[in-house]
């Protein structure tokens, strides 16, 4: 494998996580190629930067940080002493920054008005990365290019960070506190009550991101802290408002699990929004049964309970349980529900399905066979019609490997 063959083959990884752009320069600066629309490393003055790194002696990858807390990558290709090629990633911002704080850096900078908009245009769709995240990258991006292993603290830094401190401003910004009591409350009812403009109120309140966790240096961290406080919080509304417990926990875990599995801000805010949508779903969906009768919200639980541990949720077995005969049973789910068992139980299979899809690593072909599919092609033929999109369409989506 040729080294370009080594770092298309690394580059394709790192893009199955990370939305990058790469440069290539010549070892005399001159660019070669690039995925970027436009060149923000030109702003960054990295021309220079890295000519004085490399004159004092750098030959490791190194971090080009700015004062705007952008960062790149920077990778050399040695052939032993002489420099072959120049290899740039990202942009990135460090998890230890804050957007706010960012944003307020680059508002103060001497730069044209457009460009400080083209730049505040791109914050959302950069990665947020750990340190420790970002020099792991640098150390592969190293290997790749030259078959050489090192270690992290060999990286070196090109640039340095503005050293002003923006971060009490926003610490000491005054807070009402009464109003963001009034709108959690607000919103909870809405939960409680399957109220489906509830996402007005998400987004005219500020009380949790500005009162649970004000400051926070890791902004992906903040979003995900935001989003699962503000899930559970729902979730316990949800269960007062008479969802089964043990429903709402299932799809409290597959929340979680899901968000935790972000790599992007914009990533969290969407996967927490579809859950969230979920949970109102399910809040009136069990609303709607609440006019039915015992038996049947009995039948209806015990399927919701038992939809994929192999239990007999067939027609005869739920008949059997609420004392009715077959027919009479059936007669009286789908004049009480507005819908057959059957109906029923594939909605509430389908349901499951989705959040294994959205929230589990099982394969496609286990979650078929844990609800009761008789094959993987009878469950994607299912699911397709119910939900317009394939399951592993429906994965991908949702940012989960197939």
């Amino acid at each position: 494998m040729t080294s370009d063959e080594r770092l298309d083959f690394f580059l394709g990884m790192m893009r199955c996580r990370y939305s990058m752009d790469v440069w290539q320069y010549d070892s005399e600066m001159h660019l070669k190629k690039t995925s970027a629309v436009w060149n923000m490393l030109e702003k960054a003055n990295f021309s220079q930067q890295v000519k004085e790194y490399l004159a004092e002696g750098g030959k490791a990858p190194a971090e080009l940080d700015t004062n705007l807390g952008i960062r790149w990558i920077v990778g050399f290709a040695w052939d032993r002493d002489e420099l072959r090629e120049i290899v740039v990633l990202g942009p990135f911002i460090s998890g230890d920054e804050d957007h706010q704080v960012l944003i307020a850096r680059m508002k103060n900078q001497d730069y044209r008005v457009e460009l400080k908009k083209l730049i505040l245009d791109h914050y959302s769709g950069i990665h947020v990365l750990t340190e420790t995240a970002l020099r792991s990258m640098a150390v592969w991006l190293h290997f790749t290019l030259n078959k050489e292993k090192i270690r992290e603290d060999q990286i070196g830094m090109i640039g340095q960070s503005a050293q002003e401190e923006l971060r009490p401003e926003f610490l000491s910004r005054k807070k009402d506190y009464a109003q963001m009591w009034a709108n959690e409350q607000r919103l909870t009812h809405m939960f409680e009550t399957g109220d489906p403009d509830y996402k007005g109120r998400i987004s005219y309140t500020s009380a949790f991101d500005e009162g649970f966790i004000p400051g926070t240096r890791d902004s992906l961290r903040a979003a995900k802290d935001y989003a699962i406080t503000l899930f559970i919080i729902c979730s316990r509304a949800a269960m007062r408002g008479g969802c089964q417990p043990a429903k709402v926990y299932r799809l409290s875990e597959s929340c979680t699990v899901r968000i935790e599995q972000c790599v992007m801000v914009t990533e969290t805010e969407m996967v927490a929004a579809d859950f969230m949508n979920e949970l109102s779903e399910l809040v009136r969906e069990e609303k709607r049964l609440a006019g039915v009768s015992l038996p049947v919200q009995q039948a209806c639980w015990f399927i919701q309970e038992h939809i994929e541990d192999g239990e007999d949720i067939s027609i005869d077995a739920l008949a059997r349980r609420s004392g009715y005969s077959k027919y009479y049973f059936s007669e009286r789910f789908r004049k009480e529900t507005g819908i057959t068992v059957s109906e029923h139980v594939l909605n509430e299979r389908i349901a499951r399905a989705k959040m294994l899809l959205a929230g589990s690593a099982l394969s496609i072909t286990k979650i078929s066979e844990q609800l009761g599919f008789c094959s993987r092609s009878h469950f994607t033929a299912r699911f397709t019609a119910k939900e317009g999109i394939s399951p592993s369409e429906y994965r991908r989506i949702h940012g989960v490997a197939p």
